[in-house]
């Protein structure tokens, strides 16, 4: 009886790591994915100013409030609302959905 308990330990044990590594596994898959979704976005963005004036800035220097232009073909480089025109959006990346979204 003792030899059988040892298999079961050890079977258990063998679960528990591999349950441990499919985590782990999926964790570093799941930040990959972040890195390179981060790399698709823009380092800069054409701000208009409040006179109208078109500026080149760092993402990091957008504000809320802010109105960004983007063109057609352009990663979009913030979350923000249209406020002129219409387009769609590949949102895949963030939601799964295959298909363009009107906005």
């Amino acid at each position: 009886h003792t030899m059988d308990f040892f298999w079961e330990l050890a079977t258990l044990i063998l679960i528990m790591l591999l349950g441990h590594w499919i985590e782990m596994n999926a964790v570093g898959n799941a930040g990959n994915a972040l890195k390179k979704m981060a790399e698709l976005l823009p380092n800069n963005a054409i701000k208009i100013t409040s006179d109208g004036e078109r500026q080149k800035v760092k993402i990091s220097e957008i504000n809320i409030e802010d109105i960004v232009e983007v063109k057609a073909g352009e990663s979009i480089p913030t979350d923000g609302v249209l406020i002129k025109g219409e387009t769609s959006v590949d949102e895949s990346l963030v939601t799964g959905e295959s298909k363009k979204v009107q906005k």
